[in-house]
């Protein structure tokens, strides 16, 4: 037990930062990993002396315990008494304490066994596939049962959809395994194959002196012989390149279902957050109607109308950003491009101590584009600036700065616009610049970065007829230019 925990009250502030919070858990790739920041983040704010997630079993296999916090209550149940509180297993509502189980039921027996007095069960849900589930034992203070329950049941969307991208990647680095050892086995046969091309070639070679029509037979078995080997060679490159463009559609795949969760958590959130804020901006606006104008009461009013007006902007944001646009390209202006960016990473730079230095004309011209992929490409390139800071300069200084600038340029004859990102962090050296675009490339440890930013970055430049380019020194600075033209020669929106 954790006494000394107070249960935070679950405003619609605290919601949309637990949501926020949560929401990094989508680029979790490995489901132990995410089992762990999982419950230790849930011990945290719940207070639970114990929080234990498992995973539904597929077919007839047992239970899977992804992770217990603390991780010596690991052993605490075996595999098929983890089964029992499977709600496929135990379907009825569980009563919050022990105590109040009937005599005699399974999970009273158990739970009296090893000394817990509360549980809370949460099963985690896609639609109607149960993908795990979540038990809280323990929890502090009785009367904060049903409130404890509330907040993890607003979080439970969240944590599924990123326990489901989990297991979609442990299941795809599964098949990727077994197509490896078919490749591998493949090759074996190929230099099985040409061991005995070589044996019969040696043969021929040693019975050259018989007669004429035995060498003829041994140049025509010899042809045969180098037929079968290149059909050999043909089959292992086009099973390669199956496999590559199998691993690029589920690299895609894996991008269109993050931006599609984000798009539904978004929704949500605005939902949930737009009419409270509505209600505040509403009744300050009318403090201030009712308040002389030089009153601290009107100075007050007008704050809050201003801090609410920018929660509203960044919810509005964060829908634009998460909404998957047609494939006719819009007019955009760049300011508002980079503005809708900065607004949803701003905070987090903040707590990072670094500097946004920004530097966009507002007179440029607008861009035939789609704006949420450019966004997205702008947010990538600033990700991996603000990464490689906080490498290079873990704590303040003066030069752990991300410069986001601007210009109008001309090339062949166009108007090009020039949108660059800039870092003084670790750099890249020449070797890691070769490989920067490939897909599943990447320097960083596997649970922060899958190496399929800066590849679907250079995708969405391309498609939009642009270039992206990289200049960089190691230990000095990194420089992104993001060039494209004004008229890509898309249509837009609105033209017949």
């Amino acid at each position: 037990m954790n006494p000394d925990l107070s249960l935070k009250p679950a405003t619609p502030a605290d919601q949309f930062l637990a949501v926020e919070v949560f929401s990094e858990l989508l680029a979790s790739t490995d489901p132990g990993q995410l089992g762990q920041r999982l419950t230790e983040q849930l011990r945290e704010i719940t207070g639970a002396r114990t929080v234990m997630l498992m995973a539904h079993p597929e077919g007839a296999r047992a239970h899977r315990l992804l992770h217990a916090c603390p991780s010596r209550r690991m052993g605490l149940f075996t595999p098929d008494e983890l089964g029992l509180f499977c709600p496929d297993c135990t379907p009825s509502t569980l009563p919050l304490r022990t105590g109040d189980f009937p005599t005699g039921h399974p999970l009273r027996v158990l739970l009296l066994r090893v000394g817990v007095e509360s549980l809370l069960r949460f099963p985690l849900l896609v639609g109607n596939e149960l993908l795990a589930t979540l038990l809280l034992l323990d929890l502090p203070g009785a009367d904060r049962l049903e409130e404890t329950a509330k907040i993890v049941t607003h979080l439970s969307p969240v944590m599924a959809l990123a326990l489901k991208n989990s297991l979609a990647h442990e299941r795809i680095g599964q098949q990727a395994r077994a197509l490896e050892s078919q490749a591998n086995e493949l090759e074996e046969r190929v230099a099985e194959r040409t061991a005995e091309l070589e044996e019969a070639n040696k043969s021929l070679a040693a019975s050259r002196f018989t007669a004429l029509d035995l060498m003829n037979e041994a140049v025509v078995a010899r042809h045969r012989a180098e037929e079968s080997a290149a059909a050999l060679l043909r089959e292992v490159n086009e099973r390669k390149r199956l496999e590559q463009e199998r691993w690029e559609m589920a690299a895609q795949l894996r991008q269109q279902q993050k931006l599609e969760a984000i798009g539904t958590l978004a929704s949500g959130v605005a939902h949930e957050i737009n009419n409270p804020i509505n209600g505040a901006m509403n009744y300050a606006q009318l403090i201030l109607d009712d308040s002389a104008p030089d009153s601290r009461n009107a100075e007050y009013a007008r704050e809050i109308i201003h801090e609410t007006q920018r929660v509203a902007t960044i919810v509005r944001n964060l829908l634009q950003f998460s909404r998957v646009e047609n494939q006719t390209h819009s007019p955009a202006r760049p300011t508002d491009i980079v503005e809708r960016t900065l607004s949803l990473i701003r905070t987090v730079m903040r707590h990072d101590q670094i500097t946004l230095q920004v530097s966009v004309p507002e007179e440029l011209p607008d861009l035939k584009c789609r704006s949420q992929q450019i966004q997205q490409v702008l947010m990538n390139l600033m990700t991996n600036a603000r990464d490689a800071l906080n490498e290079r300069y873990p704590g303040h200084d003066p030069d752990k700065m991300i410069i986001v600038a601007s210009s109008l340029f001309e090339k062949a004859g166009s108007r090009w616009i020039r949108l660059s990102v800039e870092d003084h962090g670790t750099g890249i050296t020449p070797e890691v610049r070769e490989r920067i675009f490939d897909p599943f490339f990447t320097t960083k440890p596997r649970d922060k970065g899958t190496g399929l930013g800066l590849s679907i970055s250079h995708g969405i430049v391309k498609d939009h007829h642009g270039e992206l380019t990289v200049e960089s020194e190691p230990g000095r600075y990194t420089r992104v230019h993001v060039d494209l033209p004004v008229d890509n020669g898309w249509g837009v929106m609105g033209e017949t």
